[in-house]
């Protein structure tokens, strides 16, 4: 489940348009110059306007409120968030 997660993570993220990012440290061990702007700003305005960033953040929060609503239903809700398992929770 965790590699699954990371990789769909890393598929709507993506990272991989960015490889001296994404794999580092393949690429070398530093890291790409960035720009120390207003990044909190221009990362709402992208998050708005964006659809390279919101579908992604779309997608992903509608499968957090389907797993979160499975949980729900099932009633594992707590025992989920006491202990971080879920085995067996989906049907």
């Amino acid at each position: 489940m965790l590699a699954g997660g990371s990789f769909f993570h890393h598929i709507l993220d993506g990272m991989w348009l960015f490889p001296g990012t994404f794999l580092w440290p393949a690429h070398g061990w530093g890291f790409p110059e960035g720009t120390s702007g207003n990044w909190l700003l221009h990362w709402v305005q992208s998050l708005l306007t964006d659809p390279y960033v919101y579908v992604p953040e779309i997608i992903g929060g509608i499968v957090i409120i389907f797993f979160i609503l499975e949980l729900a239903l099932q009633k594992k809700l707590l025992e989920f968030f006491i202990t971080g398992k879920f085995d067996k929770v989906l049907s």
